[in-house]
């Protein structure tokens, strides 16, 4: 008997939330509805972006030799950027690859970085680069950089418009290029499908042969006879 009312007293001293709440059902209320409205508030603070942002940490570059053998691209062009690029702070991987009168770079930098340090790693490799413009054989085009894999293209509009000429068409998407560009938050805006002016010339060939002229007379092929 004694051991039940023992059991039973310390059951009784420990703490039970039903019982606190029952008792103290103005604090329970209150609480609810703290939590209510902090969570409505948050929510309509809530961020929200249809493409989420991110920093990739690769840049490309790319360089030309018309005529120089793979060998070349790589042992007088590539193996001097390489090193190079490999004294920056932060690298983790640098990747080469040659061909034929061309080859390529790709730096990879350590991940967790935020956007204005990767922006001043970009700088930074650019920087030695061109400071060892100087140094490389005659004749090599470039290198030709490329850090915007984080442009994201949202919308894509086009532009048809049959009564007016290739060139008017073409002023017309760069004002609206433009115009685009000054929205905030707009990044980057391009055009594509942009096609040169072209001037076409029909040549009736009775009326050269009444004037005793041939084709290749208009094209200038007389006149160099």
């Amino acid at each position: 008997m004694s051991e039940r009312k023992d059991k039973h007293e310390f059951n009784a001293s420990r703490f039970n939330l039903s019982v606190w709440a029952v008792k103290h059902r103005a604090i329970v209320v209150f609480l609810m509805l703290a939590s209510l409205l902090g969570g409505l508030y948050s929510f309509q603070h809530l961020g929200r972006q249809e493409d989420p942002n991110f920093n990739p940490v690769i840049m490309t570059a790319v360089v030309a030799w018309p005529g120089a053998t793979t060998e070349e691209v790589q042992d007088q062009v590539l193996n001097r950027l390489e090193q190079a690029l490999q004294e920056l702070h932060g690298v983790d991987a640098v990747r080469s690859f040659a061909r034929q009168g061309y080859g390529g770079l790709t730096l990879v930098m350590q991940g967790g970085k935020s956007g204005a340090e990767l922006d001043e790693a970009w700088y930074q490799a650019r920087k030695k680069v061109n400071d060892l413009r100087h140094q490389l054989p005659s004749g090599v085009q470039g290198p030709f950089f490329n850090d915007e894999y984080a442009d994201v293209y949202t919308a894509l509009f086009a532009l048809q418009a049959p009564d007016l000429s290739v060139q008017e068409l073409n002023d017309y998407s760069s004002l609206i290029k433009k115009q685009i560009q000054g929205v905030r938050q707009v990044g980057t805006v391009e055009v594509f499908g942009k096609q040169a002016e072209q001037i076409e010339v029909s040549l009736s060939r009775a009326r050269l042969a009444a004037g005793g002229l041939t084709p290749p007379h208009m094209c200038g092929a007389g006149a160099e006879q």
